[in-house]
């Protein structure tokens, strides 16, 4: 899945950062995330969409939350402590 943006609420350099950080995760996570974040689906709704235990949409939606955190702190300098930036 790519993400793609209309208007001008978020520039396209901010759109490829962020398309970048959810081809992080794995695609199983990323779909949980999306549906959550974005189609703000119920984990009971997931999991039927999906046949899957609704204990399984938490588990990839909690393993993927916990990765975008990772690659973001990684990538984002002023997100550690003693750094700051201009």
């Amino acid at each position: 899945m790519t993400i793609t943006h209309s208007g001008n609420q978020i520039s396209c350099l901010e759109v490829r950062d962020l398309d970048w950080v959810f081809q992080m995760l794995w695609e199983q996570q990323r779909e949980v995330v999306l549906m959550v974040g974005l189609d703000d689906m119920s984990y009971a709704e997931i999991s039927l969409m999906l046949g899957m235990p609704v204990e399984a949409v938490m588990s990839r939606l909690s393993r993927g939350r916990e990765r975008l955190r990772d690659v973001t702190a990684r990538v984002r300098p002023e997100s550690k402590p003693g750094v700051t930036s201009t």
